[in-house]
């Protein structure tokens, strides 16, 4: 999980809001993004959209190889 200084510092630097919605990506990939930046994890995430939990895991996974990064600090930096 990121710490909440962490995900302080990813969110002032992305711009967060405005960032993912310049990207390149689909609404639903933006809503997981937005949610790994706030800190859910992927079982908080199943739960919050109402999605298996491997649902979650697939599309973090096609996210990262979508932006071509191997682990969720980078998928976050690469925004």
């Amino acid at each position: 999980m990121i710490s909440e200084t962490q995900q302080n510092h990813f969110t002032s630097m992305l711009g967060s809001e405005q960032i993912l919605k310049q990207s390149r990506l689909t609404p639903r990939e933006k809503q997981y993004l937005s949610m790994i930046i706030r800190g859910d994890t992927a079982k908080e995430i199943a739960s919050q959209l109402g999605i298996s939990f491997r649902t979650v895991e697939w599309a973090i996974a096609a996210l990262k190889r979508k932006l071509g990064v191997r682990n969720k600090a980078q998928l976050i930096l690469a925004i």
